[in-house]
């Protein structure tokens, strides 16, 4: 924060003790929002790979079902139930 910035009228109620905080806690305030914005970057990267992982998991199951169901001993055969 620039002193020039400073409306003129606030300028005699602050002393410089009062501008350095200022300029501290605006500093404080840009890290943090910097630092949370990077954690929401992360968390939304995190839970895309979550959904993919689980996607492709899916995927594997339904993989391993249609193959049991089908399995080495069943390929080639009729289902006795219904048309496959």
């Amino acid at each position: 924060m620039d002193v020039k910035s400073l409306n003129v009228s606030i300028m005699p109620v602050l002393r410089i003790s009062d501008l350095r905080a200022l300029c501290k806690a605006r500093d404080i305030g840009y890290r943090a929002t910097a630092k949370m914005q990077e954690l929401e970057n992360a968390l939304s990267l995190y839970e895309e790979e979550r959904v993919e992982k689980e996607a492709s998991s899916s995927e594997d199951e339904l993989a391993e079902v249609e193959e049991d169901a089908v399995g080495p001993e069943n390929e080639g055969k009729e289902c006795e139930d219904h048309d496959c």
